[in-house]
């Protein structure tokens, strides 16, 4: 069976007609999504809302920290990302997690109580019931984010100290 070039190309622009219109939703689909990565001694997890903001999570496993089997610093930052957006840093203002009636008011990262909310929030994260949580700074209401997918990065994760204590 002959193709004519009328029919092959009818084919190629049908192909890629369908490839434009599903293009939009592929991008789409990555909104709210957890992802996780580690560079230069960096691990992140982080988490895009509907409205163009990332809450990121990061802790130094062992590139500025002299134990590669204990994580040092941590750091939450919460930044808008567009040009010219807003930026957050949970060292220089109050990042609070709100998730159902529990909150998580993380700052002062490294001090115990900070600590404590930081690894409150992934440990409670397996036995949430709702799929969503609020990020407020200095109490006024940012974003709102997933949490699908978030029990499965913190049961996954090391106990190094990042998103686990240490053991």
């Amino acid at each position: 069976m002959l193709i004519s070039k009328g029919d092959k190309l009818m084919r190629i622009k049908r192909f890629f007609l369908i490839l434009a219109l599903l293009t939009p939703f592929s991008s789409m689909a990555n909104v709210s999504k957890w992802s996780t990565g580690e560079t230069h001694g960096v691990r992140s997890y982080a988490v895009s809302s509907k409205d163009n903001y990332t809450l990121t999570f990061e802790c130094d496993v062992g590139f500025n920290n002299t134990d590669p089997n204990q994580v040092g610093t941590r750091l939450l930052t919460l930044m808008k990302t567009e040009p010219g957006g807003e930026s957050f840093d949970a060292k220089k203002e109050q990042i609070t997690l709100k998730v159902g009636d529990d909150e998580y008011p993380i700052s002062s990262i490294g001090s115990s109580v900070g600590d404590s909310y930081w690894y409150g929030f992934w440990s409670d994260t397996p036995d949430m019931e709702v799929k969503t949580f609020d990020a407020y700074v200095d109490g006024k209401k940012i974003a709102t984010f997933t949490l699908r997918k978030a029990a499965e990065l913190f049961n996954a994760a090391p106990e190094d100290g990042c998103l686990k204590r240490a053991k």
